[in-house]
């Protein structure tokens, strides 16, 4: 159907909007994007006065293991919007030889890097996938066994200890 009066009006206001970031060279790895570093996990070219949000997830970890292109995965938006709570567990990009792969960051840059030590392993890209503890994590997708997350709070430990 057509689109009604609001529709247009808030396709206009985003188009506007997008037409006010640039493609901006990321300082971690050098590599050219708009919106964010799909290697580095870091916003890239905000316009002045735009605060891109850092949000606060309701349970503790959140690890994505990843199985996509950086650039064509939307795992990335967790760890732009949330990178001290999301880690990603890279098991399958294997392009080292041409530096692609999203543990390829300069260790200590704002975004994704590889891990040094236990506690940088917590929100780092790792290579393997950790030891969870079963009491305290949940697959919430795509598994049989994935509980909804209504009912975590019932079953689990505190919702701050849970990893997804």
């Amino acid at each position: 159907g057509k689109p009604d009066a609001g529709d247009v009006v808030s396709q206009a206001s985003l188009t506007e909007e997008m037409r006010r970031w640039h493609r901006t060279e990321c300082p971690g790895c050098g590599q050219s994007a708009l919106f964010y570093c799909a290697f580095c996990c870091t916003p890239l070219g905000v316009p002045e006065g735009v605060d891109v949000p850092r949000l606060r997830l309701p349970f503790g970890q959140c690890d994505i293991i990843f199985a996509d292109s950086p650039k064509k995965a939307t795992s990335i938006h967790a760890k732009v919007l949330s990178p001290e709570q999301v880690r990603l567990v890279d098991l399958f990009t294997s392009d080292t030889h041409s530096n692609r792969t999203l543990s390829r960051c300069v260790k200590g840059s704002d975004g994704c890097r590889e891990a040094a030590s236990i506690s940088d392993a917590k929100v780092a890209v790792v290579r393997e996938i950790p030891k969870y503890d079963s009491a305290k994590t949940v697959v919430m997708f795509p598994d049989d066994g994935s509980v909804p997350f209504g009912d975590l709070a019932m079953e689990f430990a505190p919702l701050e200890e849970i990893t997804v």
